[in-house]
């Protein structure tokens, strides 16, 4: 098995059958819905395809155009909250609206035991910061900045390696640092990739991206890639264990 601990799956690569390629290549894959609509969409591909773990939060970018109450049945039922954060980089919607958000599903996940994934771009001390205050595990997701990495190592966070790994510094850095029982990999999806790498791949492609990137950690980290592999399932079910209402993963 491969997990794909953060992808977002837009129209067109459903089209170019990328829920074929997850099932043929035996990828188990966190899904993300970052809005209402995205979320209803996530949640139909879901029910058709059981290689999908649904995780659903209304993204930092989207903070102004959507509201909570919106959002609250898949907020309510998801296994993983996320991703949610704060971004000063990539986008202009207003800091104070996006923290509001952000908190807001933070209390939502501290009350329900629920795990949450985090957008950090920009806002690594601030959201560092903000975490300390709650108890839910938190996946870190992509983490490509240089700094602030030992806030989130004394939170016992986890980690999700990005696809640039081969040629990133910062996501160097957090394979180096962060040890194998709190790393995944992650393609962030198709258009993702071919951002962080500037090649045009095809969802055929998703398996040996994954594959790469745990080579890759193998190699730093001077083990075998199976071990890799089989370590991030045991990292998974030990996550999704705190889940409420108490997810099973069957491996």
């Amino acid at each position: 098995m491969i997990i794909d601990a953060h992808l977002h799956i837009t129209e067109d690569d459903e089209k170019n059958k990328i829920l074929d390629c997850i099932e043929k290549e035996n990828i188990l894959a966190l899904v993300a819905g970052t809005n209402p609509e995205d979320c209803h969409r996530i949640h139909k591909m879901a029910q058709r395809c059981n290689r999908i773990i649904p995780t659903y939060g209304l993204h930092p970018w989207y903070a102004d155009k959507a509201s909570l109450k919106d959002m609250e049945p898949y907020l309510a039922s998801c296994p993983v909250i996320g991703e949610i954060g704060l971004d000063s980089v990539w986008c202009d919607v207003d800091l104070n609206v996006q923290r509001k958000i952000f908190v807001a599903q933070l209390d939502l996940a501290e009350k329900r035991g629920c795990p949450v994934i985090l957008h950090t771009k920009g806002q690594e001390k601030e959201i560092a910061l903000i975490i300390a205050d709650y108890t839910v595990p938190v996946i870190v997701h992509w983490y490509s900045s240089e700094n602030f990495l030992d806030k989130y190592l004394e939170r016992v966070c986890y980690f999700t390696v990005g696809p640039d790994v081969h040629i990133n510094p910062a996501v160097q850095q957090v394979v180096r640092e962060v040890p194998l029982d709190r790393l995944f990999v992650e393609s962030d999806g198709i258009s993702a990739v071919e951002w962080a790498t500037g090649k045009a791949i095809t969802p055929q492609e998703l398996p040996s991206i994954l594959s790469a990137s745990m080579d890759f950690i193998a190699k730093a980290k001077n083990v075998d890639p199976g071990i890799v592999r089989t370590q991030m399932e045991e990292n998974l079910a030990r996550l999704l264990k705190s889940s409420d209402p108490g997810f099973v993963l069957n491996l």
